[in-house]
């Protein structure tokens, strides 16, 4: 069925662009990152992990290769949490596709080299 049989014109159209946030949990704590200075969005802001989901992967997929990516943990089960949708104009928003996973109690965390350039971990 096309887009004039279904009612839909093309300016009508309304997209998402998909975005991961994963938060790590570690007992009563939870893993930050704090922004870069010089990041134009939230600088020296601490928030969970995340970021863009690439063509053809899964918000699962992007979740864990972010997670790998900012922090160099690997094997994480990751569940999903919940879906916040922003709107950002009228014709666009952001789906922000929201994990959890746990570490054990035990671990002690330091951030790879690649990650430290990026921002500094917290956790609270």
């Amino acid at each position: 069925m096309g887009r004039e049989e279904q009612g839909v014109r093309a300016t009508m159209r309304y997209a998402l662009v998909p975005r991961t946030l994963v938060f790590v949990f570690r007992g009563e704590q939870v893993l930050l990152l704090r922004g870069a200075s010089a990041k134009q969005i939230w600088p020296d802001r601490y928030n969970g992990i995340g970021g863009h989901v690439q063509r053809g992967e899964d918000a699962l997929s992007a979740a864990r290769r972010e997670l790998e990516e900012e922090t160099g943990l690997q094997e994480v089960a990751l569940e999903l949490s919940g879906l916040i949708t922003v709107d950002v104009t009228p014709e666009r928003g952001v789906l922000v596709c929201v994990f959890r996973g746990a570490v054990p109690a035990t671990l002690r965390y330091a951030l790879p080299p690649r990650a430290r350039s990026s921002g500094s971990p917290r956790t609270t």
